[in-house]
């Protein structure tokens, strides 16, 4: 989510922390978690290790659209596509269905993928290729 929120202000060079509504932090930009900063903390606890660190409310609506921009990214590749794990309301993983696509290699699959949902969302991706949900998933984790 904090991807999202770098991507929507135009900033990566300030921490950032999404809240919930007991300023719980949901999470985390990577600058924020070099400060020691972890989901689940308090805000009070947050700011005391990293002063600088900005909190953000949850934008359900922003998020959709985004959602709805990778979504339409992916179905360029595949029709069958779906959310595989969320994280906050969030699609964290996508399952899309590549039995049908035009390519034959699994690299010039994932590397097309990647260059269009990159250029499409402008978000970091990890992407996982496999006969299968399973071991997609286990692919994407590990990349």
């Amino acid at each position: 989510l904090t991807q999202i929120e770098e991507r929507k202000r135009g900033q990566s060079d300030v921490p950032l922390a999404v809240t919930g509504q007991v300023n719980e932090i949901q999470a985390i930009s990577e600058l924020a978690y070099e400060q020691g900063v972890k989901v689940g903390m308090k805000t009070h606890q947050a700011k005391a290790l990293c002063p600088t660190i900005k909190f953000i409310q949850p934008s359900k609506h922003h998020y959709q659209s985004v959602v709805e921009e990778l979504e339409n990214a992916m179905t360029q590749f595949s029709s069958l596509v779906e959310p595989a794990a969320y994280e906050y309301h969030f699609p964290k993983r996508w399952y899309v269905d590549l039995k049908t696509t035009q390519f034959q290699d699994g690299l010039d699959t994932t590397l097309t993928l990647a260059k269009t949902l990159t250029h499409t969302c402008n978000l970091p991706l990890s992407i996982g290729i496999a006969k299968g949900k399973f071991p997609a998933e286990i692919a994407t984790v590990a990349a």
